[in-house]
């Protein structure tokens, strides 16, 4: 078969204390012995583990010093290399302790796109913030060597895998960069459209064709302004999107006019010898263009086991889901080309420097041209967060009706750019927010 496997792990949340370790070494136990036996019965043979955050409890050297245990048992039952084992922080593996006052108050004080791409982009404030993952800098660059190198200048990565005539490229993306504590809210955390941007344009470069995002938090935990920046790139450019963090099972599916993703949420591998913990085996069949994601699940009883999670779906009795991959006008699932950013990596300035390209004359107006390419580019909703997320148009949201469609949104936005003279900025920030629809309809504005 022409297949890709993977093994997606997520929330072990490692503490040293001896009741705690024997709890979850027990549950830790009989899921390496449910490893083997997927692997011998079911032919589930992964070619790489994916997990995703939440390693330690709380960042410190003695709870890595336990996940460095479990992860060699894990790869001696796979029969996989360190370097087939990618690894992103979440929340859990931050060192609170760490966090000074100074990093909180930069933290804090990101409430734009271009505030958060200023401070990824300045090695002191990275310093400063990355402060937080000592203990995970630490146990990555020990135990996983130039595998997946760690410091405040790579906090993320890219890594490429051909496997059944595929390029696979997994992003390892770093959503806990602003965590603190266990309240972090939902609407709190980020990526950055810089992270996100680099790491796409890495995969891209690579030639994949098949693009899998690893992350700890699911998108709806990012600020709003980077769910529309971040969480619409990731799903217009990859494939599958990985998260852990709700100790939840999910998999959903979410599309655009401008692309597909599957997002495969994996439960906690431990919290408790009483709680559902859960793990996701995922493999693609590329000759019959499905993929299959294998539910499995914890019960402590008779001295615990994992098996099949037959109760989180309800058309999934058998803790086995199955759906059909994206196939391109070209031909098979994936293989199409990697579609590129606005313009080639080596000449492509920082984001939040992208200069206008194209000046109004407000005499002339191109105004069907900029009409079809705002009701191409946005739905509704999307055209919302797009004036909500930007000073300049703030001020349409209280023309704006909850019942209006984007073609009334359109008209209002129109209109304001006429009587304010908003022309440039607009094309600029459209150019911005969405580079491959701007493109198409350049040379009708000039």
């Amino acid at each position: 078969m022409n297949t890709i496997t993977w093994l997606h792990l997520s929330d072990f949340h490692f503490r040293a204390g001896q009741q705690h370790t024997w709890n979850e070494n027990i549950v830790l136990e009989a899921l390496l012995e449910d490893v083997r036996e997927r692997i011998a019965r079911d032919g589930l043979q992964p070619d790489f583990v994916a997990v995703s955050g939440d390693i330690a409890f709380s960042g410190k050297a003695e709870e890595y010093a336990l996940a460095r245990a479990f992860f060699e048992q894990l790869l001696a039952a796979t029969g996989l290399p360190r370097e087939r084992l990618f690894l992103v922080p979440g929340n859990h593996d931050v060192d609170r302790l760490a966090i000074s006052r100074g990093a909180q108050a930069i933290a804090d004080a990101l409430a734009d796109r271009d505030a958060a791409n200023a401070i990824l982009a300045t090695s002191a404030d990275r310093q400063l913030l990355f402060a937080r993952f000592a203990g995970y800098a630490d146990f990555v660059n020990d135990y996983l060597g130039g595998h997946l190198p760690f410091d405040d200048e790579r906090y993320y990565y890219v890594k490429t895998l051909d496997l059944a005539g595929q390029r696979l490229a997994l992003l390892g993306l770093n959503s806990a960069w602003v965590a603190a504590s266990d309240e972090d809210r939902a609407h709190g955390l980020l990526l950055g459209e810089r992270q996100t941007r680099a790491a796409l344009r890495q995969a891209e470069g690579a030639g994949a064709t098949l693009k899998l995002a690893l992350l700890h938090h699911p998108f709806d935990w990012l600020r709003e302004f980077d769910r529309a920046d971040s969480g619409d790139l990731l799903t217009d450019r990859c494939d599958f999107i990985l998260h852990g963090h709700l100790h939840q099972t999910a998999a959903t599916r979410l599309s655009s006019p401008d692309g597909e993703a599957t997002v495969l949420a994996c439960g906690a591998c431990y919290k408790t010898r009483e709680y559902p913990n859960m793990v996701n085996w995922v493999r693609l069949d590329l000759d019959a263009s499905t993929g299959t994601v294998y539910l499995r699940r914890y019960s402590d009883a008779r001295g615990g086991f994992w098996a099949a999670d037959t109760l989180t779906y309800r058309n999934a009795p058998d803790g086995v889901y199955t759906f059909p991959l994206p196939a391109s006008p070209a031909g098979p699932a994936f293989e199409r080309p990697a579609e590129r950013l606005a313009q080639p990596p080596a000449e492509q300035p920082d984001v939040h420097e992208l200069p206008p390209t194209i000046r109004i004359d407000p005499a002339n107006v191109p105004y069907a041209a900029i009409r079809e390419l705002l009701e191409a580019a946005f739905n509704a909703e999307a055209l919302r967060r797009f004036c909500r997320d930007r000073p300049a148009f703030e001020p349409l949201l209280r023309r704006f009706s909850p019942s209006d469609g984007v073609s009334d949104l359109v008209d209002e936005l129109l209109e304001y750019c006429r009587t304010e003279l908003l022309w440039d900025e607009l094309l600029a920030e459209v150019a911005r927010a969405k580079p491959r629809h701007f493109a198409r309809f350049a040379e009708r504005l000039r």
